[in-house]
């Protein structure tokens, strides 16, 4: 071979060199150039590898490497094993990993989020959901109770304002028939003295109703001139001298007031109705009541000397 050959051949081998120095030169670009696709980062730093150029000065890499060992495609991150030091290499550019380069939060962020964990704390803001009030057990009973709004409130029945008592009396053969006298009276549970409805009796006479007297009840007999009393009565006690002849009472009436005009209280009372035909103790008749009962009548049995007995709380 000529000294001409051989220089051609050095010229062909030196734009060989030549040539494979700027195909380098222009690898070394593209790597350092556009990201490599999320899906292959092994492989592109692998590349890089291979042409010299991974840990080169003044080069990152623009997206975050993943781990590479066998456990990585594993979704539970709980089952996933970390990968060492050792096989990443210093210039993969695994978070903490020594000599690799700081990784940023958003690539610590997106690292996680592929390998199947949460985002830390630090790349993205925390939003907690606030707790429902907690309800107490009077609460919870309340809420799940029906509405009562809208029903109409329960009302008591009404009372009885007044009590009404009609009867008519008859003889029993005393020494003094058919003339008679006598009252009527309400006694509380005590037996003490109330009201007195009705009297018809001289004053003369007042000692022989001693069922009325005993009880405490006032002497509201007729006196000797006309339109006189032992004692002036209220103006809805019925009064009258003492009778010749047995009749009807129809009027009288108690408006659950005392002497005094005071209202009593309610509970229990005893009608007490008394007729004598002689100078001592006649017949009497009790009947027990409620005030402060709704408005209905009393049931009382006819007796011998008291008829046509009918007894109504209005």
């Amino acid at each position: 071979m000529t000294l001409s050959t051989h220089r051609l051949e050095w010229m062909r081998a030196n734009m060989l060199a030549r040539a494979c120095v700027v195909q380098l030169a222009l690898c070394g670009l593209a790597c350092s150039g556009p990201a490599a696709p999320s899906d292959s980062p092994v492989g592109y730093t692998e590349q890089r590898r291979s042409l010299g150029i991974a840990g080169g000065a003044g080069i990152t890499t623009s997206a975050p490497a993943l781990a590479t060992s066998s456990s990585a495609t594993d979704a539970n991150p709980a089952t996933a094993q970390p990968q060492s030091a050792a096989q990443t290499g210093p210039s993969s550019g695994t978070p903490n990993a020594p000599g690799a380069s700081p990784a940023t939060p958003a690539l610590q962020a997106t690292a996680a989020t592929a390998a199947g964990a949460p985002p830390s704390s630090s790349s993205a803001p925390s939003i907690t959901a606030a707790a429902p009030p907690a309800m107490s057990a009077g609460s919870a009973a309340t809420a799940a109770a029906p509405s009562e709004a809208g029903k109409p409130a329960e009302t008591s029945a009404p009372k009885a304002t007044k009590l009404k008592l009609q009867f008519t009396t008859k003889s029993y053969g005393g020494m003094y028939q058919p003339v008679n006298l006598g009252a009527v009276w309400v006694e509380d549970a005590n037996g003490k003295w109330v009201y007195t409805l009705e009297m018809w009796c001289g004053w003369q006479n007042t000692k022989s109703l001693k069922p009325y007297n005993a009880a405490g009840g006032v002497d509201y007999s007729v006196g000797l001139f006309p339109g006189s009393f032992t004692t002036m009565p209220p103006t809805d006690v019925v009064t009258s001298a003492t009778l010749r002849q047995h009749k009807p009472h129809s009027n009288g009436a108690w408006s659950f007031k005392d002497s005094k005009g005071t209202e009593v209280p309610d509970g229990m009372y005893k009608l007490k109705l008394e007729m004598t035909e002689q100078e001592d103790e006649g017949k009497v008749l009790e009947v027990p009541f409620m005030k402060g009962a709704p408005p209905g009548p009393i049931s009382a049995p006819d007796s011998a000397v008291f008829t046509s007995l009918k007894i109504e709380l209005q």
